[in-house]
């Protein structure tokens, strides 16, 4: 089902004096959101463990985007805005930013089913490490200075680890096989054995194709397909690094525009909408006290002043997931 928005924004501009305001309120959502966390003592402990570094990542990974964006820009931003706009760096904060957004699949989907998706995601992890373990010891079989890890420290750190997931014998007879006879078929004993993979945005999204968060979910992949582009180096974020080469003579004041519309905003908005989406699902899925629901509610208000995409994001869900709040 296609969604129109219904009224603009007030004004897109976000100022410094905003910019501190969502800071402290993104920092104060997730707090209070861990707390709520901590005081669910029927939640398994690796999952509650877990949730909480996802949470607490968002306003931390927001602060290496900005600390990207004002890389060479920080007089320019601090007042002095004779200093001309320095854009070829920007570009690389979009990569975070897809992680922003990637982390609200995540969050939603561990939150969907605990038990069934917790194991996924641990053992998935598992997996990578020992495959890597497979590949560097093979690598590194005729340099005598890694013999003692890789025959020695390495094998009982990942069996310790590899038990302590429930993973068993046979699936990691399964990594084995598949890395030892890559192309084979699997032998009939192995067959039931695989360490399944935990899904991606696009991957979660179909998993959750019945969750209350659906539309929300379809319109932030939207989005993660757009900042793809930047993680997997297409043309759009060439073209955007290439904005200051000498080669393409844009002039600096086009090269300013380009980085305030198009890094600058979506970078920052994004990053915040994310982190609103992951903290409501975390509330629709754990209830909290009243203020963290006024913290949250707040956090949306504030957003849904400057972000047409925040005001998105609130139609197809806050406005069911936070009952109480925005009207």
């Amino acid at each position: 089902m296609k969604y129109a928005l219904k009224d603009d924004i007030e004004q897109g501009v976000i100022d410094r004096a905003r910019v501190e305001l969502l800071n402290q309120q993104m920092s104060t959502v997730t707090n209070r959101l861990t707390l709520r966390i901590d005081e669910r003592r029927d939640l398994d402990a690796e999952f509650s463990l877990i949730l909480r570094f996802l949470l607490k990542s968002f306003p931390i990974t927001h602060e290496s985007i900005t600390a990207i964006l004002l890389h060479n820009n920080e007089e320019k931003f601090q007042g002095d805005e004779s200093k001309p706009v320095v854009a070829r760096f920007g570009p690389d904060a979009m990569l975070l930013v897809r992680d922003q957004l990637e982390k609200v699949f995540t969050i939603t989907l561990l939150l969907s089913d605990p038990s069934k998706w917790m194991r996924v995601y641990s053992q998935d992890d598992w997996r990578r490490a020992y495959e890597r373990h497979l590949y560097e010891r093979s690598e590194k079989a005729n340099l005598a200075r890694f013999d003692e890890y890789h025959g020695v420290i390495a094998p009982p750190a990942l069996e310790k680890l590899r038990l302590g997931l429930g993973i068993s014998d046979g699936q990691k007879e399964w990594v084995e096989f598949k890395y030892n006879n890559p192309g084979r078929d699997l032998p009939e004993a192995l067959r039931g054995n695989k360490i399944l993979e935990f899904p991606t945005a696009g991957l979660a999204r179909k998993e959750l194709a019945t969750h209350d968060s659906a539309a929300m979910l379809n319109r932030l992949y939207k989005e993660y397909k757009y900042f793809s582009g930047y993680a997997h180096s297409g043309a759009i974020k060439m073209f955007a690094q290439g904005m200051s080469d000498r080669l393409l003579k844009v002039p600096q004041e086009s090269q300013e525009k380009f980085f305030q519309n198009e890094i600058l905003g979506p970078a920052i908005v994004t990053s915040y909408c994310a982190s609103a989406a992951a903290c409501t699902e975390t509330f629709s899925a754990l209830g909290g006290d009243i203020d963290l629901l006024a913290a949250l509610t707040t956090q949306w208000e504030h957003l849904k002043k400057v972000s047409l995409f925040a005001n998105a994001l609130w139609d197809l869900r806050g406005t069911t997931a936070l009952p109480f709040g925005l009207t």
